[in-house]
């Protein structure tokens, strides 16, 4: 059946409105868009109904097809959100945890709260979590789970996205080769891995990992360049970080020679454990960037971090609420896109910020970043994010040949294409949708 999509607006990209727009899908895809007092793929004696979500259909006698017309009203269709870093595994933990008692001391009382919970618990909190993604305009994820709890929630709901099996400490009997299926017949959703970061995950296991997903041709996530906690052990080796897992039992020790095995290109790799220059520096130095991986937070950086970044095409992914809940800081999004990066937006977890609704999150980066421009704020949120996690072909824009994942707002304003007026509508739909 052919679906037609009709309303006052369409916002075909973070860059580009369209009044009186149709969007036809068929079979889920994207098969026209068009303009106008009418739609091309409708005959004349076909008249729509302007009322919010009325339906008219079409049947032809001569094709035997029918034709579905869905007119949404006056306001705007636009691409659905897209969440490149989340953990729904932990929504049960929302306000439990204090933000104010330091990373090391966070993380601590985390891995407590967690403990407590039962896995029923932790499994319903997350899929409330990913309807509530849903519910909000998100419909793709980058999902980290580390108990490996949620892939079945994940993989029968209605959002998609890559499902990631995240990885500590050193390498184990508990290591799952992935074979690069899709978990899902409509390609939507798939599942890869990731290390959680250079300071947790030991550098054999991290470039295991990694080698694990560039064969199977996923996404490879990794959270890097977060606090001064990772800061200090990466470029000392010691610290409050190295007390920590030395208290949880991670021997560390053999880091060193592990990652100078696992280098054969570069036989100086680390004369000494972890004197990098920083922590990016030092997945660089192993190889682990790369235009698959999505290098998460990225907030203790400086511009020769940025410049590997920039030059490997490792996909920079930010989650501005949570990093200033835990570390009174933000990362620095206008040098990035000076760089001419092209960052993805996430949320985290409910365990560090209030909300998972990406409207909020957009918010707070237009509050935080005036200077930035609404668009590339909604890049962010949209066709960056889908890139980052490997959907760029299929979502983050509205365009043929892409699936129809496209949400409604119901707001009325007369269209003017220039580039502020755009900027407006944007915020305006931003602010109408945050907290809804």
């Amino acid at each position: 059946m052919l679906k037609i999509h009709r309303a006052g607006h369409l916002l075909i990209n973070p860059w580009q409105i369209i009044e009186n727009g149709f969007i036809s899908v068929e079979n889920g895809i994207i098969v026209d868009i068009s303009a106008g007092n009418s739609c091309n793929r409708l005959r004349s004696n076909i008249s729509l109904n302007n009322s919010n979500h009325n339906i008219s259909s079409y049947s032809s006698a001569a094709s035997d097809t029918r034709t579905e017309v869905i007119d949404y009203g006056p306001g705007i269709l636009m691409p659905a959100l897209a969440n490149a870093h989340t953990h729904f595994e932990l929504s049960a933990l929302k306000g439990k945890i204090p933000f104010n008692i330091g990373f090391n001391g966070w993380v601590r009382e985390l891995i407590k709260q967690r403990e407590e919970c039962s896995v029923d618990t932790l499994r319903l909190e997350a899929e409330k979590a990913i309807k509530t993604a849903v519910e909000t305009g998100t419909s793709l994820v980058g999902e980290i789970s580390t108990l490996g709890i949620t892939e079945d929630i994940f993989a029968d709901s209605d959002i998609g996205g890559v499902w990631f099996q995240e990885y500590l400490g050193s390498f184990g009997e508990n290591f799952k080769n992935i074979s690069g299926k899709d978990i899902s017949s409509i390609q939507r959703k798939k599942r890869s891995i990731a290390g959680h970061a250079p300071h947790t995950t030991s550098p054999e296991l991290l470039r295991l990992l990694k080698q694990q997903t560039k064969r199977a041709n996923l996404p490879f996530s990794i959270h890097v360049a977060e606090s001064n906690d990772e800061t200090e052990f990466i470029t000392t080796g010691q610290g409050r970080w190295a007390d920590f897992l030395k208290e949880r039992g991670i021997d560390f020790s053999l880091w060193k020679s592990s990652s100078n095995n696992l280098n054969q290109l570069n036989k100086n790799f680390y004369s000494k454990f972890a004197l990098s220059r920083s922590p990016v520096q030092y997945l660089q130095d192993m190889g682990l960037l790369d235009n698959s991986t999505l290098a998460v937070h990225l907030l203790n950086v400086d511009s020769q971090d940025i410049e590997i970044i920039a030059k490997t095409q490792a996909k920079p992914v930010f989650c501005p609420k949570s990093n200033f809940n835990l570390h009174q800081k933000l990362p620095d999004i206008p040098l990035f896109l000076k760089y001419g990066l092209k960052p993805a937006l996430g949320t985290d977890s409910l365990a560090s910020t209030e909300s998972i609704n990406m409207f909020d999150e957009m918010l707070y980066v237009a509050e935080k970043f005036p200077n930035i421009n609404p668009s590339e704020i909604l890049a962010m949120a949209t066709v960056n994010s889908a890139e980052a996690l490997s959907f760029g072909k299929i979502a983050g824009t509205i365009e043929k040949g892409k699936r129809a994942y496209f949400i409604y707002i119901p707001l009325n304003f007369s269209l003017n294409t220039s580039e502020n007026n755009i900027s407006e509508i944007i915020m305006r739909i931003v602010e109408y949708k945050s907290t809804k």
